[in-house]
């Protein structure tokens, strides 16, 4: 197997626009933990990720929904029903519109992904070209 690492995104917290649940601009684990929060999940539970850092703080979330896409997510934060955290890929510029986004790396460490495939193994021309797309420098 051979891995290639692909990006580097941290954590971010979204909330509705006009500073209704944050004042300042680095929101803390304690401050979140006081807010309805909406869980971006495919489980139906807390990512172990999330989780970890709130028992490290020995908080809890209030945790008022979870839903299994990103734009449910961002869609009920920007109607001002709670706020989110989630990774940085899943937040646009085009996002920065409707939601304030928060950076989160003063809580959360960077997360790196990255694609393994297995040695002379076969790959689609389309999968190829997916690889490609996403990083030009992965010679298959």
């Amino acid at each position: 197997m051979v891995g290639y690492e692909l990006f580097e995104t941290g954590m971010k917290l979204i909330a509705p626009k006009k500073g209704r649940y944050f004042a300042g601009k680095r929101p803390t684990l304690e401050e979140i933990a006081n807010c309805p929060l909406i869980v971006f999940s495919l489980s139906g539970s807390i990512d172990p990720f999330l989780e970890k850092r709130f028992t490290e703080e020995k908080l809890s979330p209030n945790i008022i929904m979870t839903h299994n896409n990103f734009a449910s997510v961002k869609k009920y934060v920007a109607k001002g029903m709670g706020v989110a955290l989630l990774s940085g890929y899943a937040v646009s510029e085009e996002d920065r519109k409707n939601i304030d986004v928060f950076s989160m790396d003063h809580s959360f460490l960077r997360r790196k992904y990255g694609i393994i495939l297995r040695k002379r193994k076969y790959i689609s021309p389309a999968v190829k070209a997916f690889i490609q797309t996403i990083n030009p420098d992965i010679q298959l």
